[in-house]
């Protein structure tokens, strides 16, 4: 049962190998043995990357992958994998537990490995060993499991909480990412796990929790305007520099904020100039207002970890990203990627909306939370009008969408998400 954890673990390693490193950390022994049925496609990098990241866990040195080369996937794994217990049953009987974790691959290697692991002849080797078939599912974070009673070799069905489950390591965001991005292809330089500048992105944000009336809305838009001017100014630093310490000196909006005190453009903090223009050119106070929140989360044990701007580079433009992703946060076993735009026009919000639904499969699957949030006027129900269009029309249970009305109780919502299981904001 789940009580125990196995000696020999069989994994279907797909795409996202998320459910597997779980499987691992989770239900495998210490230095238990760790057998992987893969396709061509997932035996190359997704299965190197997993194996990299279970041995630096140090959790173990045992794995193996059994490759399945042919495209009838149904006989080729039910040959592949019967002669694999075959091998190892006529080398090893010290065997307590035999778990398969059926996860990945498509539905027709899953259906076939399942089968043959839970009809296998185990008393042709004198065998009355616990076998456990387990299912995990991240969205409603929970693992399923069937397991043989060895009295009379029938097969019952238990449920439990993966929260409940005695992991043999701790994960981080970058655990878990180095299994779907080559960490040396990652823009580390720009990854952020705390704010560059603390007092200054709470101060900007906090510009929008104070918001009463759709006028206040406008005059507070209106100052992010006049302060997003990197792009007019970018090559001309002194007068950037000017105009923005116009736009600070001249806002009542500043003058008025309790925890911030602007005494010229050199007390923002910034160690030099250009990191001071792209602050506002790519407007990094507002990732990291919420980079503030999700560390709040962290030391509130809410979450486990959170980082911000996971990019990557291509090889031959390291300045040109293929991928990035503003936030993400991990709690125990949930991967939560989260979108900011400082954009308040509809049409280009949902632009981002499936940028970051596209990006968290990347990183976690369909199973990933998808949250965005932007500083649009509107309630967000066009916004899931939209998702549901291009995603099967249902109610979308992962996404949180989020706007400038939101910012009052953004913390309490965001860890309402995040507790919740991944449900949609009301």
């Amino acid at each position: 049962m789940l009580n125990n954890k196995a000696d020999v673990l069989f994994l279907i390693m797909g795409t996202n190998p998320f459910p597997n490193i779980i499987s691992v950390i989770t239900r495998l022994k210490k230095g238990g043995e760790v057998f992987c049925i893969c396709t061509e496609e997932t035996c190359k990098k997704p299965y190197e990357r997993f194996k990299k990241l279970i041995e630096n866990k140090d959790i173990t040195k045992k794995i193996n992958k059994v490759e399945v080369k042919d495209k009838y996937y149904r006989k080729s794994v039910a040959k592949i994998a019967n002669k694999k217990l075959e091998e190892f049953f006529k080398e090893n009987n010290e065997i307590n537990l035999l778990e398969l974790n059926y996860n990945g691959g498509t539905k027709v290697m899953s259906s076939t490995a399942y089968n043959v692991i839970k009809n296998f002849d185990y008393k042709k080797y004198n065998l009355n060993i616990d076998v456990n078939l387990t299912y995990i599912d991240p969205e409603r974070e929970c693992i399923y499991c069937e397991y043989k009673e060895k009295s009379n070799g029938n097969y019952k069905h238990i449920s439990k909480p993966l929260s409940e489950l005695n992991p043999c390591c701790d994960l981080s965001v970058l655990d878990i990412v180095s299994t779907y991005l080559d960490l040396n292809m990652i823009r580390k330089g720009k990854i952020k796990d705390k704010p560059v500048n603390r007092e200054l992105s709470n101060a900007l944000g906090n510009l929008f929790v104070d918001i009463k009336s759709k006028d206040k809305y406008k005059e507070v838009m209106s100052f992010k305007k006049s302060i997003h001017i990197s792009e007019k100014y970018k090559h001309d630093i002194e007068n950037f520099k000017i105009e923005l310490d116009k736009a600070f000196n001249n806002s009542t909006l500043i003058k008025n904020c309790k925890d911030f005190n602007y005494e010229g453009i050199n007390s923002l903090g910034f160690d030099n100039d250009e990191k001071m223009l792209e602050y506002f050119y790519k407007t990094e106070w507002f990732e990291e207002y919420i980079l503030n929140i999700l560390i709040e989360l962290k030391e509130e044990k809410v979450i486990e970890d959170a980082l911000a701007n996971i990019a990557k580079k291509e090889k031959e433009d390291e300045e040109k990203d293929e991928f990035e992703v503003d936030l993400v946060a991990y709690k125990k076993y949930k991967l939560y990627a989260i979108s900011v735009t400082t954009q308040r026009k509809l049409k280009d919000i949902k632009k981002k909306l499936y940028e970051i639904k596209q990006r968290s499969k990347h990183l976690a699957g369909d199973e990933a939370g998808v949250c965005i949030i932007s500083l649009c006027w509107d309630d967000g129900k066009e916004l899931e009008k939209e998702y549901k269009n291009i995603w099967d029309d249902f109610t979308p249970k992962n996404t949180l969408i989020l706007g400038a009305q939101d910012f009052p109780d953004l913390k309490s919502k965001l860890e309402e998400w995040i507790i919740g299981g991944g449900k949609s904001g009301e």
